[in-house]
């Protein structure tokens, strides 16, 4: 005896035949904040745009545009304000809530302001030769701390 796939099921249709979904176009009207959708046969459905989602975590990582790196590995740090990135701690994922895994970062609060020469030592050792792991870590929380009261100071926390 051997297992069959049922054959597919048509499409339910309810009031006998109905009309096949119209793609939509939508483009703006005169003010910023309505959107007109307009289906191909002409009918115009005005709607309301929605707001970008504005978020602590957003505000964190944006805020690091143009700050000091604060971890300043020695020998490593490339002290240029313009490569300054918000750098996540990779030792969440074993502290428990909002690691870092495959594919995820750690919480937007465990990080710090690191120039990309310091956050590619921290995560991957680059370039970190005379370092220990311990010792990169330690230099990482304190600029860890030293920016959380930046964030503090700044009015994002």
């Amino acid at each position: 005896m051997s297992w069959k796939r049922p054959p597919p099921r048509p499409a339910k249709q309810i009031g006998g035949s109905a009309p096949a979904r119209e793609p939509v176009r939508a483009r703006m009207t005169e003010r910023a904040d309505v959107v007109s959708v307009t289906t191909l046969d002409g009918v115009e459905i005005p709607c309301r745009q929605r707001d970008p989602i504005v978020t602590r975590g957003n505000r964190i990582r944006a805020s690091a545009r143009g700050k000091e790196c604060q971890v300043r590995y020695v020998g490593i740090c490339s002290h240029d304000p313009t490569r300054t990135i918000w750098s996540h701690a990779r030792w969440g994922a074993q502290l428990g809530e909002g690691g870092r895994g495959m594919g995820t970062k750690a919480d937007d609060l465990a990080g710090a302001y690191a120039c990309t020469a310091c956050d590619a030592a921290f995560d991957q050792m680059t370039n970190a030769a005379d370092y220990t792991r311990e010792a990169l870590d330690l230099d990482w929380l304190l600029g860890h701390l030293r920016s959380l009261g930046i964030l503090q100071r700044d009015g994002i926390l």
